[in-house]
């Protein structure tokens, strides 16, 4: 079955309005072919499961959730030095200004996760596809689609970060662990 097709993000919106225990309990089954115990989690993933369910919708939770927002919560921690610079918040696609932005930049939404524009050449960048992409990824409710309630975020936005490089120039997409991420996910 492929969770990825129109008419099973439907179903899955659908089993989390009704119940997000029921999309917990569906999503669990397919990926792990066994029955998910709530009542008594057992594993990572099965005590990772009783979270979503009993305590991702607290306010710190979705505050961090929030790639915005939690950058007020690290600040707060007194480690703003550690967050990538922000370089722009936009609201929608239309908004942001292709042309005023630096030559490498990361664009990625508030919210959910993947669906970034990683740009490391701007003159390269085919902006229809990238403006196609970021406004197709922004409409995904991220929070029915898994039943994951931290990501039901109150304001969506876009955010711009510079791009991250070593000084030789070497990308997190160069490295050997970016490389097995990719691999995993190639395989779904």
């Amino acid at each position: 079955m492929n969770l990825r097709s129109t008419p099973n993000i439907w179903f899955r919106y659908l089993l989390t309005t009704l119940s997000p225990r029921w999309n917990v309990r569906f999503l669990y089954r397919h990926c792990h072919h066994k029955k998910l115990n709530l009542d008594h989690p057992q594993t990572m993933d099965e005590k990772l499961q009783w979270l979503k369910i009993h305590y991702y919708d607290q306010d710190l939770v979705k505050q961090c959730a929030d790639k915005y927002r939690e950058r007020e919560y690290v600040e707060a921690c007194g480690l703003g030095h550690i967050l990538n610079p922000l370089l722009g918040k936009y609201h929608s696609a239309s908004e942001i200004p292709w042309e005023k932005l630096p030559e490498k930049f990361v664009l990625k939404w508030n919210f959910g996760c993947g669906g970034n524009v990683i740009c490391p050449d701007k003159s390269r960048l085919d902006i229809p596809a990238a403006v196609r992409d970021l406004n197709r990824f922004g409409k995904i409710k991220f929070h029915l689609l898994a039943a994951e309630p931290q990501y039901d975020i109150d304001e969506k936005l876009i955010l711009c970060e510079q791009f991250i490089e070593t000084d030789d120039g070497q990308t997190l997409c160069n490295c050997a662990f970016a490389r097995s991420i990719r691999a995993c996910n190639d395989k779904d």
